[in-house]
């Protein structure tokens, strides 16, 4: 019985968190398609539903670029400073980051000059004069003006500042089950020694064929984890860091739908 699950988990385990994996991210890539296809509709609210499961199913930037770029045009300034700056937190590199900043400051400019217009009495009430000397009011600022048109946001190059886990479960696992694979033979050379000390004939067949059935199934354990492991550590080492870390490039697909200064971008 315990052959036969060690044997299932070597077989079936690492595949399984292979095409779990993938399946997540292929999921959130259709829902970030379905979201640019809602905003080109203009339902933004299904449009930020879309960002936000696909965002939950497969940790892309892409997501929070898209969902602050909707909060934007909504004119929900505050929400969309909070997701450019999470999206510049999880995408330190990205090539706009620079334009990005400054339309952060830009934004917390707009909320600022509006407050000062809400908390502004209205015409014909004076405030209350106090005894001290009068202070000249401060001149408010006008309110900014809708941002100027801007050139089309280029594709993320760097939409991940994260590493992926399956490569280290993978690795993590094999080494568990090569662990198995050591206790076993060397449960195995105990059995051959209490063979060497048996009294009958038949007690020492019997150990001694005990001891060599777990050293081959300890043998085959142990190279199976290996395998496992050395598997896991490939990943590591062919991608250690998500797309746009250096790692060899793979097939991306963009989604780029709005006006040019408030394009929505998507890439996988």
């Amino acid at each position: 019985m315990l052959q036969r699950m060690i044997l299932m988990l070597l077989i079936l385990w690492p595949s399984w968190a292979l095409s779990d994996t993938g399946g997540s991210r292929q999921a959130a890539k259709e829902l970030l398609a379905e979201g640019a296809k809602a905003f080109r509709l203009g339902d933004f609210d299904k449009a930020i539903d879309d960002f936000k499961r696909s965002y939950d199913l497969y940790p892309d930037p892409t997501a929070l670029y898209n969902l602050a770029q909707i909060y934007r045009q909504e004119k929900q300034n505050e929400k969309a400073i909070f997701f450019y700056q999470q999206y510049l937190n999880e995408a330190p590199r990205a090539p706009d980051k620079a334009k990005i900043e400054a339309r952060i400051e830009e934004l917390k400019g707009i909320i600022a000059a509006q407050k000062a217009v809400a908390d502004k009495p209205p015409d014909g009430v004076q405030p209350a004069q106090s005894t001290a000397a009068t202070v000249p009011p401060t001149p408010v600022a006008p309110a900014a003006t809708t941002p100027t048109a801007e050139p089309d946001v280029p594709p993320v190059a760097d939409t991940s500042s994260g590493r992926p886990i399956y490569p280290w479960v993978i690795a993590g696992g094999g080494a568990a089950i090569a662990a198995v694979g050591l206790g076993l033979l060397a449960s195995a050379g105990s059995l051959d020694d209490d063979a060497n000390r048996a009294t009958t004939v038949s007690q020492t067949m019997d150990l001694r064929n005990q001891a060599s059935s777990r050293k081959t199934l300890g043998a085959a354990v142990t190279i199976g984890g290996g395998i496992v492991a050395a598997a896991g550590v490939a990943l590591v080492i062919w991608n250690p860091g998500g797309h746009g870390r250096g790692e060899p490039s793979t097939q991306q697909t963009v989604v780029i739908v709005g006006p040019s200064w408030l394009a929505l971008r998507g890439s996988f």
